[in-house]
C-alpha cells in the first residue's frame, strides 16, 4: 500500500483551471491546462536532429522538441520552421515540458556567408553536416542542388561522404552548389 501511495504522490499532476483566471481574452467556461515545467531559453542553436533542437547557453546545452503546434517568428513576425531553425541562429525559445511553444530568431543572426568551406562529418537524407573551423553547420540540400567534383557535375552519392572537403554555395543554409576536389 505504501508503494502505491508513494507512486501517486510522485506522479505528475496537471491542474485544470478556468481560463478566465489566466487570460483576459478567455471566455467563461473555457479551461486551460498548466504546464508542469515551463521555461524560456535564450542562446544559439547548436544542432538540429529531426524535431529536436539543441540550444547552447554559455557552457551548457538544452534540448527541446518542436511540434506542429510550435509557433515560429523572425524578430517577432510570423515565419516558418525552415527560415527560423538554423544552426548558429540566436533564438529565444518558450517551452513547456520540453516542447517548444514558440521559437523566435533574430534576422541578423541568420545572415550566413554565401560560401562555406569545410569537411563533411555526416550525411543525411536532408543534407549534411559541415565542420567549418570549430563550428558544425547543418546544410540542407534539395532536388535543385548541383554537385561538382573537379569542375564536372556528379551525383550526390559520388560527392557527399564523411571526410570530403567541400565548398558550399548556399542561400540561408540551402545548398545551391557543392564543390569538391578528388583526394590527391
Amino acid at each position: 500500500m505504501k508503494l502505491i501511495y508513494s507512486l501517486l504522490l510522485l506522479a505528475p499532476v496537471a491542474y485544470v483551471l478556468p481560463a478566465s483566471a489566466l487570460s483576459a481574452d478567455a471566455k467563461v467556461g473555457d479551461t486551460c491546462q498548466l504546464a508542469l515545467f515551463a521555461e524560456t531559453l535564450r542562446g544559439e542553436i547548436q544542432s538540429i536532429d529531426g524535431d529536436n533542437i539543441t540550444i547552447a547557453q554559455g557552457e551548457t546545452t538544452k534540448v527541446v522538441r518542436v511540434s506542429e503546434r510550435t509557433k515560429f517568428t523572425l524578430d517577432g513576425e510570423a515565419s516558418d520552421r525552415a527560415k527560423v531553425l538554423r544552426v548558429g541562429a540566436q533564438v529565444s525559445v518558450e517551452s513547456e515540458d520540453g516542447v517548444a511553444t514558440s521559437v523566435d530568431a533574430k534576422k541578423e543572426a541568420l545572415l550566413l556567408a554565401e560560401t562555406a568551406r569545410g569537411e563533411i562529418t555526416a550525411v543525411t537524407n536532408e543534407g549534411f553536416t559541415l565542420k567549418v573551423g570549430e563550428r558544425t553547420v547543418e546544410v540542407r540540400t534539395n532536388a535543385d542542388t548541383k554537385y561538382m567534383l573537379d569542375g564536372a557535375e556528379v551525383t550526390r552519392a559520388e560527392l557527399l561522404r564523411s571526410g570530403a572537403e567541400v565548398s558550399v554555395d548556399h542561400e540561408d543554409g540551402l545548398a545551391t552548389v557543392v564543390n569538391g576536389k578528388k583526394a590527391q
